[in-house]
């Protein structure tokens, strides 16, 4: 080799871009919706339960449903899948809570068991994003 002879190589092909965004994140409406419903039912079942004489039954439906309300806005405008995924999660949990309760703490309720599955559904569809 000759002094100062430099080999040359190619440069190193540019890495690759993530595309572009195809416009805003979808939001978890459809999940959103049936926790909403779920939880309509379990506070009328609340209001109900405050009526006949049951308030722990009725205090418990209305702190249930405040914590379905939260967390389920906060996992539908949640702006990355890992906190849409944890916020979701809080209602389907608070959905089965419903349900084992509505079997065992309370007489059986076919309306507070299908407000408890309709909230189960509801933080499962919102964690899976849909």
């Amino acid at each position: 080799m000759k002094k100062g002879t430099q080999l040359s190589y190619p440069p190193p092909p540019p890495p690759l871009q993530p595309p572009p965004p195809t416009g805003s994140r979808k939001s978890p409406i459809i999940g959103l919706v049936v926790s909403l419903i779920g939880g309509a039912i379990i506070f009328l079942a609340a209001i109900v339960y405050l009526i006949i004489g049951n308030p722990v039954a009725g205090i418990l439906g209305i702190v249930f449903v405040i914590l379905i309300i939260i967390f389920a806005n906060r996992g539908y405008r949640a702006t990355d899948k890992k906190s849409q995924q944890i916020y979701g999660a809080i209602p389907m949990f608070i959905g089965f809570i419903v349900m084992i309760a509505s079997g065992t703490l309370l007489a059986f309720d076919l309306v507070v068991l299908i407000g408890g599955f309709l909230t189960a559904i509801g933080g499962a569809l919102i964690s899976a994003g849909k």
